[in-house]
């Protein structure tokens, strides 16, 4: 009704205006006979008051669907009114809608395209890049040394290439099942290795064997390598140690990760899950990339995970991760 009076608020005022100078042409006409002009004010007001309440019963529908905004996009394209002027409004829609899909499909089209050649393209350079890790692994030399940290560091880059393309179909390339926690954390740093020889640190597990956890291995793989990577490089240095421990806190098993590192400003803490965010160790450590969190963060939000980080900047930084432990998240997620 609000938007109706405003928009109408220039004709209301103009009809008035019109009536007051039609009633002082009688006045000063010499037909001074007030009840014949009150009268034709009357009729004129009664007519505009007729045309209003026409136009708002045959356009309210109209001014609802304006004044209450459509809350997801095939709102919009629903039936406005009967009238003239909202038919044409909503063929407008209709095409621009219509519009809007072909080119969102086109979009998506060459988005899949793109990704699939992302995973072709990374699957062939890790064909490579293994067949020269096989060579070096009869080379022992500083050189040799450090080509393989190189190669390393290039797999480690593909491997997040390829993770984060799979992201938008996770729903697709997941299977949760039944986990023990201690040999897939051994499994995990027996794979890394070289990584905490490489900087010289020191790896310490504390998880009890009997602990089961519910999860995607392959996925869930990705997110440790990528803590213990973030731990590792952030505390390199002789005598450090990086401590993984696990407990049970009521219907939950809690993975913490601890490293003795050079931890995160106050101020980066509550931004580093997001996307391309290093913040202020970012302009040290020019290898940061800012999407190993946030990867870290996506993949626990989709298995139900939930991970949190407590930091003290010269002490170091702790990665938590807590795992469902009921029937429930069983009976949800698990794939047999």
């Amino acid at each position: 009704m609000k938007l109706f009076l405003r928009e109408h608020l220039v004709l209301i005022f103009l009809y008035l205006l019109q009536l007051a100078a039609i009633s002082l042409v009688f006045w000063y006409g010499e037909y001074q006979n007030s009840w014949i002009v009150s009268y034709a004010l009357f009729l004129g007001l009664a007519c505009l008051i007729c045309y209003l309440l026409y136009r708002y019963i045959r356009y309210r529908a109209f001014y609802q669907r304006l004044t209450h905004l459509p809350k997801t996009l095939k709102e919009t394209v629903m039936s406005l009114s009967d009238a003239t002027i909202a038919k044409k409004v909503q063929q407008l829609l209709v095409t621009q809608y219509r519009f809007y899909q072909e080119q969102l499909q086109r979009y998506q089209v060459k988005q899949e395209d793109h990704l699939a050649f992302v995973n072709l393209w990374v699957h062939q350079m890790k064909t490579p890049l293994s067949v020269i890790s096989l060579i070096l692994q009869e080379q022992a030399s500083p050189a040799f040394d450090s080509i393989r940290d190189e190669i390393e560091k290039v797999s480690s880059g593909l491997e997040m290439i390829l993770y984060a393309s799979r992201l938008d179909a996770f729903e697709k390339d997941f299977r949760v099942e039944k986990l023990n926690l201690s040999s897939l954390l051994k499994r995990i740093l027996h794979e890394n290795k070289r990584l905490f020889i490489q900087h010289h640190i020191m790896p310490k597990l504390e998880v009890d064997s009997s602990l089961m956890i519910f999860s995607d291995e392959k996925w869930l793989g990705f997110v440790m390598k990528q803590l213990l990577t973030n731990a590792v490089r952030y505390s390199a240095g002789k005598g450090k140690t990086v401590n993984i421990s696990a407990f049970q806190h009521g219907n939950r098993i809690v993975v913490e990760i601890e490293d003795q590192g050079i931890g995160i400003p106050p101020q980066d803490i509550h931004r580093v899950f997001e996307s391309h965010y290093t913040g202020e160790n970012g302009r040290h450590y020019r290898e940061s990339t800012g999407m190993g969190l946030f990867l870290v963060q996506e993949i626990c939000s989709k298995l139900s995970h939930h991970i949190s980080l407590r930091s003290e900047v010269n002490v170091g930084t702790t990665i938590c991760i807590e795992f469902y432990n009921n029937d429930s998240y069983q009976n949800v997620s698990l794939i047999s």
